[in-house]
């Protein structure tokens, strides 16, 4: 393979130029102790003890082939000559401040201000081997700048500072560090949704027990601006985390903690709750008066700790843009996201999409980009609500500052099936340069419109930047709640969905010790709805549906996730090339009346956690399905997750998703597992083993009907009347 052309940083970096004869070749590696090796095709492990003699650690995948490497020797030749090289050449400073912050240094216009005076906050982040040196390293900027200590601070893994134009120059020149970018300002995003979420919707009797519980045990942190710990709905269940304040001027971090946990009356609409009614919030307060956010990946250990011990983690918030809206890369916000997600594999972390998708079907490339950008996060859209209104008519028009002709006439559908007009919308942002990594997101979605819930008692309307969604969205005739709108109230939705979800296994998995981030979210997308008539970057994998997803819990044949013990861990670590494989077994005779021929659908899902190098995937596990029928080619039928009959593995997502509809009897009834489902490694950039974790789930669903009917089934069910009663219309 030629040299291919990849984006660092936002930089389009040419292979010809880091060649002998190109503009940025350095005949020798006196200078850095960092050097860019691209490879031609995937690194073998025969390829990597290879480097590994010749003193090249392999410290990150920052683009497809590509590495950043510790290199201590100066001489490079022995390296440019290895037969699986593109080019090994040292890593230069031209690359590591990000292209935006760039093209704004030399474009600074700051009116009255000299841009030579002008501080930016900024993010520095160290090369692998360095992030565990940050105080060392904050104190050589110091005294390579010779600058106030007060300007520079560490943080849970990179340095944040506040530099001018030439003083960035100067830390890019700095060995050590391996990116600067600015950093951006964050904004808000801003119990009729447990129908629109199947919550009170009990497959059977036998059943009832699998959402019963919500979230019973588990602790959800919400970080936002406060909780009103007195208000009905949450009094008794609401912990603030140490240096925050029980209060909440602003409302809402109130109506956020109320969605996901509340329990209270309304004299509207009688019982209001929230997805997880029996769970705990920790609250975390990070919005100041003023309305401003102050972010830290540190919030995320905090809650996570033995003092608190949440293992959810909801996130209201967004990126705010000042003038026009542009989509921002795999930024320094997502890495520590995923990063953290690393470091601490038991937290479900989950952001909102954001609100800026344009009101019409304006062509975009997307606008889901940090946080919600992160891969290993759950990043939460917003579709509407079927909860019923008085105002008349119901528009869209409080999201506009400015009016818009033609924004302000989009009235609200009420149909749980169409998305939000401002949900953000995916793919992510591609990186500049090499092969396209846009990835699905949002992960799901969930009600955001005219969204009821609780109303703090220390709202402050003079309050700078106050949220308009309490008084524009309608008013209620109970003044103890209020109506908003935006992916900030269906995230919330959506963790105490999933604190449901992990109580069901802490329940019934008495030797998973340990429950995985990605267990949750696998089973939490493998029983979403997809909306017909919305394309993939608006919906994701589609809406949430608990009903459905917690059919995996029950006993049912042809339902299942994995984990299941503490000892599926050891079978998660495998090498490059090798696969898991897990059967399905479903009844061995068919169950239903002479003259019935079913028909069902496999959904199966499986999502890992990936390294932040890179917006792309650096370590690519793919899911198979295959079903034992042999084709008269000799082959068997298999599908790929994310993808038609036929298609390669998904190289991009670490969420893949199989749908196979249509499987007809009575071929299931003729083997005992006549379904595989396979996980296999495809690459390993870092690693000679997996290190993270994956997870699985699936289930089986019968569709006779030929429509949204479903039932699920096993042996026990024979009869028509006991099938009928295990029906359910979507």
């Amino acid at each position: 393979m030629e040299g291919l052309e990849i984006g660092l940083n936002g930089n389009l970096v040419d292979a010809e130029t880091q060649q002998e004869g190109g503009r940025f070749f350095a005949a020798d590696a006196s200078s850095s102790n960092y050097i860019l090796l691209q490879c031609k095709d995937v690194l073998t492990l025969e390829q990597k003890e290879e480097l590994k003699r010749l003193h090249v650690t392999l410290l990150s995948y920052p683009a497809y082939n590509t590495y950043y490497c510790r290199y201590e020797p100066t001489e490079l030749d022995e390296i440019r000559a290895l037969p699986y090289i593109n080019y090994a050449n040292i890593y230069r400073p031209e690359f590591v401040t990000e292209a935006g912050l760039k093209d704004k240094l030399e474009n600074s216009d700051e009116g009255h201000q000299p841009p030579e005076e002008k501080r930016y906050e900024v993010y520095i982040s160290l090369h692998e081997d360095h992030r565990n040196r940050l105080e060392q390293i904050r104190q050589k900027i110091i005294q390579v700048l010779g600058i106030d200590p007060e300007l520079v601070n560490a943080d849970a893994f990179i340095l944040r500072a506040k530099l001018q134009s030439h003083e960035i120059a100067r830390v890019a020149g700095i060995d050590e560090v391996q990116r600067i970018e600015e950093i951006p300002r964050l904004a808000l995003s801003n119990n009729h949704a447990r129908v629109d979420l199947n919550l009170e919707y009990i497959i059977g009797a036998a059943n009832s027990r699998l959402v019963v519980g919500g979230g019973l045990g588990q602790i959800i942190a919400i970080a936002d601006t406060g909780v009103d710990d007195q208000h009905e709905a949450l009094r008794g269940r609401v912990r603030v985390i140490e240096g925050s304040r029980n209060t909440d001027a602003r409302g809402h971090g109130t109506h956020v903690a109320a969605s996901a946990i509340g329990s209270g009356n309304s004299l509207e609409f009688g019982p209001i709750q929230g997805t997880a009614p029996f769970a705990t919030v920790l609250s975390h307060v990070i919005v100041d008066n003023a309305g401003n956010i102050t972010w830290s990946p540190l919030m995320f250990q905090r809650a996570y700790n033995r003092e608190y011990g949440a293992r959810i983690h909801s996130n209201s918030y967004n990126v705010s843009h000042a003038g026009i809206f542009q989509q921002r890369q795999y930024d320094g916000l997502a890495q520590d996201c995923d990063r953290m997600a690393i470091c601490l594999p038991q937290l479900v972390i989950l952001f909102s999409a954001g609100n800026s998708a344009p009101f019409k079907n304006v062509t975009s490339d997307g606008e889901i980009e940090s946080q919600a950008a992160a891969k290993n996060v759950i990043t939460v859209g917003a579709c509407e609500s079927t909860r019923p209104m008085t105002r008349n008519p119901l528009t869209y028009d409080y999201y506009v500052a400015v009016p818009i002709p033609g924004y302000l006439a989009l009235n609200l559908a009420g149909n749980r099936d169409q998305m939000a007009l401002f949900s953000s919308r995916g793919p992510t942002k591609n990186t500049n340069g090499g092969p396209d990594d846009r990835r699905i997101k949002p992960d799901v979605v969930a009600p955001g419109t005219v969204i009821y819930s609780a109303k703090s008692s220390q709202l402050d309307l003079t309050l700078p930047n106050i949220l308009p969604g309490a008084i524009e969205a309608g008013v209620p005739n109970d003044g103890r709640w209020s109506y908003m709108n935006g992916t900030s109230m269906s995230t919330p939705l959506v963790a105490g969905c999933c604190a449901t979800i992990r109580g069901r296994i802490a329940l019934q998995c008495h030797n998973l010790a340990r429950i995985p981030s990605v267990l949750v979210k696998a089973i939490l997308i493998n029983g979403t709805k997809w909306m017909v008539g919305t394309n993939q970057d608006s919906q994701g994998f589609g809406r949430v549906n608990l009903a459905k997803s917690m059919v995996c819990f029950s006993n049912h044949l042809g339902c299942g996730f994995w984990p299941k013990q503490e000892s599926d861990f050891a079978r998660m670590q495998m090498i490059q090339g090798q696969e898991l494989k897990i059967r399905v077994p479903l009844p061995t005779a068919n169950p239903y009346p002479d003259g019935i021929t079913p028909r069902f659908s496999l959904t199966v899902t499986m999502c890992y956690l990936d390294y932040p190098d890179q917006s792309g995937l650096v370590d690519h596990l793919s899911l198979k399905v295959l079903q034992k029928t042999r084709l008269p080619d000799g082959t068997f039928p298999e599908r790929y997750g994310n993808k038609l009959p036929g298609e390669p593995a998904d190289n991009r997502n670490n969420v893949q998703k199989v749908i196979w509809d249509g499987i007809s009897a009575p071929a299931p009834f003729q083997h005992p597992d006549p379904f595989r489902i396979y996980v296999r490694v495809e690459r390993l950039a870092r690693d000679a083993q997996f290190l993270h974790h994956f997870a699985l789930a699936w289930h089986v669903e019968e569709m006779s009907r030929g429509d949204a009917q479903f039932d699920f089934w096993n042996e026990r069910m024979p009869s028509t009347d006991a099938r009928n009663r295990f029906m359910r219309k979507d």
